[in-house]
């Protein structure tokens, strides 16, 4: 981990990147869809709090649908992983701004400017789409920085990436 500061998250995800030229539009096209994607992660991985008002039939109710809507979503989220073709996981370091990754593909050049299509999540096999520019090119790992500095795109970055680091934590103090 090269000078990132603020949470990081490791781990192995697929990763895809490209060269790209964006303009101020494609990159807030990419915030709106990133910011719907984070939202909707947290909404999927994020175990309700049990009400301990709520009645005993309610909450059986409420029990079973949960249930239901989880296996609902775990089968639509393996159709639509096979339906894509998902690239090469890499070992990556992310953070809300920057990322860090080790592949075995070709090296993006020094300064240039890229989109990376990173999928955080196998319970929705939809990529971040992040522009970025190459700070760290040669040998791996390489390294780029988020062009998009938006407030409430980095907030829900952050939070996605407390809950992993969290989650990562608790496995590894129960094994």
């Amino acid at each position: 981990m090269n000078g990132f500061s603020g949470i990081t998250y490791q781990a192995k995800l697929p990763l895809l990147w490209q060269p790209a030229n964006p303009d101020g539009q494609d990159i807030i096209s990419a915030r709106q869809s990133n910011i719907g994607l984070l939202r909707a992660l947290a909404t999927i991985e994020t175990i309700p709090e049990k009400d301990p008002d709520a009645e005993a039939s309610v909450a059986k109710t409420i029990d079973r649908l949960e249930a239901k809507l989880d296996i609902a979503m775990r089968l639509l989220s393996r159709l639509i992983a096979q339906q894509t073709e998902m690239p090469l996981p890499a070992e990556v370091v992310l953070s809300a701004h920057q990322i860090e990754w080790h592949a075995m593909t070709d090296a993006p050049v020094q300064d240039a400017v890229i989109r990376i299509a990173l999928y955080l999540s196998p319970h929705l096999p939809e990529p971040v789409q992040l522009y970025a520019r190459v700070t760290s090119s040669a040998p791996v790992p390489y390294q780029a920085e988020f062009l998009d500095h938006d407030e409430e795109f980095e907030d829900w970055m952050t939070r996605t990436l407390f809950r992993y680091h969290r989650r990562e934590l608790q496995a590894r103090h129960q094994s």
